[in-house]
């Protein structure tokens, strides 16, 4: 396809103007660096976008909105990081509550949604990911919680780390910026989990691995000589 070279001198100018209007403080790399989330498309891909969808996606990059959004993105993100460390810490102890992991990944998934483009993981959500794998790298249960709670908690927890490994698998109406999660309940099964079906889909899977894996209860544990991981609390 041939462009008419004359549409780069006045989107130049457009560009000039809004850069000394609305962000003269902005290096340019900056305005690059925010451009992406201004793009309505999947993976926020400029690559493809053509100069008049290009400067729609500037001026809202501009806009009060624009800086609005990016000073909440990083509230957000240190907010989401601090309950991810408190989360952490309460793994190991007798305050781990699985509805409180729930609002979390929730809240955690969707910023993700947002944050995560067609250059990959961003720089600076690195160290929020990093608690994903942390959080399952944990080798105990903790204490007053159902393990079947704590292994779908960690199913749900893989499933968002493949999802941000290629966010457009496995196919386009329902990859990660569709808004699903493929889950792995076991080898060579997959769910895709949505927002919507996330509640349904964590209640069936901790009852299922309950009467798969834990039936038994204390006996179980006791006849193969294995610490039962849950306590009731008293």
């Amino acid at each position: 396809m041939k462009r008419d070279k004359a549409r780069i001198k006045p989107f130049c100018d457009q560009l000039a103007q809004l850069w000394e209007t609305h962000g003269p403080d902005l290096r340019f790399g900056q305005i690059i660096s925010c451009l992406p989330l201004s793009i309505d498309r999947p993976g926020h891909d400029p690559f493809f976008v053509e100069e008049d969808e290009m400067l729609e996606a500037l001026q809202r990059t501009f806009s009060q909105e624009g800086k609005a959004a990016r000073t909440l993105d990083a509230e957000q993100l240190d907010s989401l990081k601090d309950r991810w460390e408190d989360m952490m810490f309460n793994l190991y102890g007798t305050k781990f509550q699985t509805e409180e992991f729930k609002s979390l990944f929730l809240d955690t998934w969707s910023y993700l949604r947002d944050a995560v483009d067609c250059y990959g993981v961003p720089h600076k959500v690195v160290s929020l990911v990093a608690y994903l794998g942390k959080f399952n790298g944990n080798n105990q249960y903790p204490a007053h919680t159902p393990p079947w709670e704590v292994d779908v908690c960690g199913k749900f927890v893989d499933a968002l780390l493949y999802g941000l490994e290629n966010p457009l698998r496995p196919y386009p109406s329902l990859d990660f910026y569709g808004g699903s999660l493929v889950l792995e309940p076991y080898m060579h099964q997959q769910l895709r989990v949505t927002p919507k079906t996330f509640e349904k889909v964590f209640t069936e899977l901790a009852e299922e691995y309950r009467k798969n894996d834990y039936e038994g209860g204390y006996d179980y544990y006791e006849q193969e000589k294995l610490p039962f991981p849950y306590e009731e609390e008293e």
